[in-house]
């Protein structure tokens, strides 16, 4: 993979440690030029974000406790430090499944979760196509597109 040129900085926020771990690790396997910050909980990536606002993507599970990811988003998205940073939602469900509740209230790219190795290699290679290509706002809108298969990614719901 290409190492030389910008770095791209991305922030994750998923209680389960395990995708954590191994979203970093398919960017390390890659070699991508993603330096990865990672928060179990929503509370604290606002607490992150309170000092380090120099994000390229956020990237959040949406059903995590306290705060989801929903709710952190749009708290985010109406201070203006945050309106230029992509924001992207993910979940272990797809979209289809979710509440009806839940899917009026999405106004953020969302894509069903990385479950397998393979996908998470994926995962961490759209990522650094989004940011590559340089269309900032519009990065979180191409990943959940490219991570949302047409027949999308056999998921057990």
């Amino acid at each position: 993979m290409r190492t030389s040129g910008p770095t791209y900085r991305v922030l994750v926020v998923d209680d389960n440690e395990d995708d954590l771990h191994l979203l970093q690790e398919a960017v390390t396997e890659l070699a991508l030029p993603i330096v990865m910050e990672t928060c179990a909980s929503a509370t604290h990536a606002v607490d992150l974000l309170g000092i380090d606002r120099e994000f390229n993507m956020i990237l959040s599970d949406l059903n995590m406790p306290r705060i989801t990811g929903l709710e952190l988003f749009k708290s985010l998205r109406s201070k203006p430090e945050f309106k230029a940073i992509s924001m992207v939602l993910m979940s272990s469900s797809r979209r289809t499944n979710l509440p009806h509740s839940i899917v009026n209230e999405l106004q953020f790219p969302y894509f069903t979760k990385a479950t397998t190795w393979p996908e998470f290699l994926i995962l961490a290679q759209e990522m650094y196509s989004t940011l590559r290509d340089g269309r900032s706002h519009e990065s979180g809108r191409l990943l959940a597109e490219r991570m949302t298969p047409p027949k999308g990614f056999p998921k057990a719901d």
